[in-house]
């Protein structure tokens, strides 16, 4: 990721469409999202997070610039709110653009992550079976077949966490 003398290779590229915000509670601190209009034309447009704002824009200015990601450019629309560090690992290094944009920009061999919110916690279960059974139809895997894919929930993730923090604790104890 660049702009001008500046550049940075800590930046994670993810490709979404404007609901992205919404499933991940994020905000915009200037500017806007991207629209579904710009998703359907594979605009060349991101929004930046605040690691990326602080190296590139020094000066606080990046509305309206175009940045260089992966030697390509695009236009800033809007700035991430800041969300801290988990795990030692910045939530701020990461440019998002129009999933089709990042398609058609770097190619369809991408890792792709499907992220969902049920409409209530009581609904969870009910919202995991229908996305793995629209997901089994769409890959055409039989009843009877393994699932090539996987879903996780935040508690699976928060208990990985439990158990990785753990066992470095247990770790830190006996040296």
């Amino acid at each position: 990721l660049k702009y001008r003398n500046a550049e940075t290779n800590l930046a994670e590229i993810v490709g979404s469409d404007p609901g992205y915000l919404e499933i991940h509670q994020l905000g915009v601190s200037a500017g806007r999202c991207f629209t579904q209009e710009e998703v359907l034309h594979k605009a060349d447009v991101c929004l930046l997070g605040q690691s990326l704002l602080e190296t590139l824009f020094p000066s606080g200015v990046a509305l309206g610039r175009w940045v260089l990601i992966g030697g390509k450019r695009f236009l800033v629309v809007g700035e991430l709110e800041k969300r801290g560090n988990f795990l030692g690992q910045s939530q701020d290094s990461y440019a998002l653009m129009p999933h089709s944009t990042l398609k058609k920009r770097f190619g369809s061999e991408l890792h792709t992550y499907i992220d969902a919110r049920p409409l209530s916690v009581e609904s969870t279960e009910e919202a995991i079976d229908e996305i793995t059974d629209l997901l089994r139809r769409r890959r055409g895997i039989p009843t009877n077949g393994s699932s090539d894919f996987g879903v996780f929930t935040e508690d699976v993730l928060m208990d990985l966490y439990h158990k990785i923090t753990g066992t470095f604790y247990i770790v830190m104890i006996a040296i």
